[in-house]
């Protein structure tokens, strides 16, 4: 049993500055996207980009080594890892991010910084402690509710991390 989600990692398309100005199909028509092999990115990639071509990659990293190196024209990956590991970081200069963060569907276990960036990340509980769930889903709402959820996310974060609920 899980939790409502207690957060969720968006998805964020990132470029060398001026590039893009938008991320469109149209505007990435025959443009080589990175994202991460097996995942639920690539899979939305080949989806809503059937006229790019797809650098498929094996590490959620290595999407914007290859970025920065030249092997491709925008990289798809978890907003905290473009954020931290990219963006933030002297490899990242000159480049940013590019349309609006995008939710993948899903639920639990896929929106880590690795993963798959899905519907938002529950906490786990032993099968039949409902009690306890209860009052975390409580407590997480009414954090949410009052506003403390998202003075705390901002601070650390320049992305909604909320994951719904």
């Amino acid at each position: 049993e899980f939790s409502d989600p207690c957060c969720g990692m968006p998805s964020r398309r990132v470029a060398e500055a001026r590039l893009f100005t938008q991320a469109t199909p149209a505007a990435l028509k025959d443009r080589r996207i990175i994202v991460l092999r097996n995942s639920p990115r690539a899979r939305w990639v080949a989806e809503q980009y059937p006229h790019s071509e797809v650098l498929l990659v094996n590490k959620e990293s290595d999407v914007y080594l290859e970025l920065a190196a030249g092997r491709g024209d925008i990289g798809f990956g978890s907003s905290a890892v473009a954020a931290e590991a990219f963006l933030k970081r002297s490899e990242g200069r000159g480049h940013t991010v590019v349309g609006t963060p995008v939710r993948l569907g899903g639920r639990g276990g896929g929106g880590g910084a690795g993963g798959g960036g899905g519907g938002g990340v529950g906490i786990a509980f032993r099968k039949g402690e409902t009690v306890l769930r209860d009052k975390v889903n409580a407590a997480l709402k009414g954090l949410k509710a009052d506003g403390s959820y998202k003075q705390m996310a901002d601070r650390y974060f320049d992305f909604d991390i909320s994951g719904g609920g």
